[in-house]
């Protein structure tokens, strides 16, 4: 129980005062002297190697009023005013008139609790509240407590957490652990409650979310019976009944504004606490939010503020994202609190408000006004961000794209001519665009719908635009493994000359083709395809990349793209004992209308043979490679042609 702590010069000097105070209570006021100690977080802190120049006073005999009082009792005194005078100007070296002006200054603080007499004040720069040691008595349905005064041990235990129940007491410069696991806990870095995790929260369930600010704020792990308790619904519904939303709210803002926000709405998300805490008690009919995407927010927003790793074509884009939108630590936090409230993105319909009838009030703002009494300048950010979030959207698919429309939310080229555009959409969004365009990149994610319907097909109850953005997806990732122009004048029919090492074009392919295989790999894991014309164009794409010798193949390719075939010709022969049907579907749908396009000038229009047809090559113009595709823009349908037949009669 012997834990040394040592003290600053003036925590020192701060220790002496309060133990003359208490010897003067006992020696000229002829009350019982105080035993006073420090507790809480200003003992945790120092045990870290923290400073903090906040500390809390616990009393032995008296109120923190009545300890207060008698301390500007004993400081009126001529002979102690003069001698902590000099003492503080000896060690500060500066003018102290203020502070020692707020040495006489006592003031009650009504904001901890309408039934704890707390008293709080400034004494030698310190910001200091003074609290006797109570026992705490709970009733059902209140977190307010009846409270009786306490030894030192009732005092630790009815506190959130053992490593904020330590005590360093004055007398005898020792720490105190009355829960005998705090020190231990700190040791393993664990937060756990003094007693029954489940009493603990059902007696003032705001316990949980301090467990959580303090696990994010010191990188402790939550005690599995502790995270268990917080998960019970019985706890849950507590904390929506007993706590005010006020009090939520400042503990939410203290985790945003604390050093690991991702880690406290991680402990939010994976304990099932989310709808606890953002919703609007006054509108139960919402029911309770998806959340199953949310983890993407937080965690892109917390890979953007580790600056780096998002590089396309030799540019770091996150850290163009980082420079341009998180500029200083206000932008880092108010993109923590939009992330907070990401999951409330999808619900579009909107609340009317007569004082603002062109600025509809989106349910999230809502949420953030009624949920955690957030301020005006967070409710009208959130505000903001939600109604311009479909037009920040609408400007970045306008102006980043390639060459052919696709629906990949991977394009990145400019269009550099949008820039008047840009200006003047920005002067509609106002002063907070760059929060706004924030909040549109951690909402806007175009695999997070298809994201559930992949891995919670059975529990998530899709619609038909969950579905086909499924099939989008499926379809965008075959299309994007075509070769196409940088191997035309490469791989013509009747060469297999390889590509140049230079051609930075033909590598990019290369790369290209392998990550959308491997795509195309996790997505059969997740579920293999069953829309039958999609499985014969996914299977068409695989089959390109059977043939090391063409140009656009790699062995890698080779190897993702063959593996992945015998996975779909195995779910095809379990289906219709046999490929003949994909075989001929392939022929069908994929082949045949390619070839199909070619012109026999020996015949006429109506199959008639065709009277002194000129010589093929007087014909050839321009337009042989609209006539001839196979030849040139899908120069792979040859090697899936010649996969096919070596399959047909298997």
């Amino acid at each position: 129980m012997v834990t040394p702590i040592a003290l600053t010069e003036g925590e020192l000097t701060l220790v002496h005062l309060l133990l003359d105070v208490s010897e003067h209570i006992g020696q000229a006021d002829g009350l019982a002297r105080p035993e006073l100690r420090f507790t809480g977080g200003w003992v945790r802190d120092k045990l870290l190697g923290l400073s903090s120049t906040d500390i809390d006073v616990g009393i032995s005999t008296m109120t923190g009023y009545k300890f207060g009082t008698l301390m500007k009792k004993y400081m009126e005194q001529p002979e102690a005013h003069s001698k902590w005078l000099q003492e503080y100007l000896a060690q500060q070296k500066t003018d102290s008139n203020c502070i020692l002006g707020a040495l006489a200054k006592i003031e009650a603080n009504p904001e901890k609790s309408k039934h704890l007499e707390t008293v709080t004040t400034k004494i030698l720069g310190f910001d200091v509240d003074l609290v006797n040691l109570r026992k705490e008595t709970y009733v059902e349905d209140s977190r307010n407590p009846t409270m009786e005064f306490g030894s030192p041990k009732d005092d630790a235990l009815r506190r959130d957490a053992t490593v904020n129940a330590l005590f360093y007491n004055l007398m005898t410069s020792e720490v105190e652990d009355f829960t005998g696991r705090g020190l231990q806990d700190m040791e393993m870095k664990i937060i756990r409650t003094p007693l029954s995790a489940y009493q603990t929260f059902k007696d003032d369930p705001l316990r949980i979310l301090r467990c959580i600010r303090f696990a994010s704020k010191l990188g402790y792990q939550i005690e599995a019976e502790a995270e268990q308790s917080m998960s019970d619904s019985g706890i849950k519904n507590a904390l929506r009944a007993k706590i005010s939303r006020e009090r939520v709210g400042v503990e939410i803002g203290k985790m945003l504004k604390g050093p690991d926000p991702r880690m406290a709405l991680s402990l939010i998300d994976r304990l099932g606490l989310y709808n606890t805490i953002f919703t609007d008690p006054k509108k139960a009919e919402l029911g309770p939010i998806d959340t199953i995407n949310w983890k993407r927010a937080y965690d892109g927003l917390q890979h953007i503020m580790a600056l780096g790793g998002g590089y396309v074509n030799g540019v770091d884009s996150v850290a163009i994202i980082k420079s341009t939108l998180l500029r200083n630590k206000d932008d880092e936090h108010l993109a923590w609190v939009l992330c907070a409230f990401t999951p409330w993105a999808q619900i579009k319909t909107t609340v009317p408000e007569k004082s603002m009838p062109k600025a509809p009030v989106p349910f999230a703002a809502t949420v953030a006004r009624e949920g955690i009494k957030a301020d005006n300048r967070v409710t009208k950010l959130i505000q903001g961000a939600v109604n311009n979030l479909h037009e920040i959207i609408a400007s970045k698919n306008a102006t980043v794209g390639e060459d052919v429309p696709t629906t990949s939310p991977l394009k990145r080229k400019f269009d550099a001519t949008s820039r008047e555009d840009f200006g003047m959409a920005i002067r509609r969004w106002g002063g907070h665009w760059r929060n706004y365009t924030m909040y549109a990149i951690l909402v806007h994610e175009d695999l997070a719908v298809v994201d559930v319907y992949l891995r919670k097909p059975t529990r998530i109850r899709c619609d038909s635009s969950d579905e086909a953005a499924a099939s989008k997806l499926y379809q965008w990732v075959r299309d994007s493994i075509i070769p196409s122009r940088p191997f035309a004048k490469h791989s013509q029919f009747d060469t297999n000359a390889p590509p140049s090492p230079r051609d930075g074009e033909v590598a990019r392919a290369h790369a290209k083709a392998l990550i959308a295989l491997r795509v195309l790999g996790h997505l059969h894991e997740l579920v293999p395809l069953a829309e039958p014309r999609l499985l014969v164009t996914v299977v068409a794409g695989l089959a390109t990349f059977t043939d090391t010798r063409d140009a656009w193949t790699t062995p890698e390719a080779c190897k993702e793209a063959t593996a992945l075939l015998k996975a779909y010709l195995d779910i095809s022969r379990s289906k219709q004992k046999d490929t003949k049907g994909l075989m001929t579907a392939l022929l069908r749908e994929e082949i045949r209308p390619l070839f199909a396009k070619s012109k026999n000038n020996a015949l006429t229009q109506q199959g008639r043979k065709a009277i002194n047809p000129l010589p093929e090559k007087v014909e050839a113009s321009e337009q042989e490679a609209d006539i001839k595709p196979w030849k040139y823009s899908h120069v792979h349908i040859v090697t899936v042609f010649k996969w096919v037949l070596e399959r047909v009669d298997v």
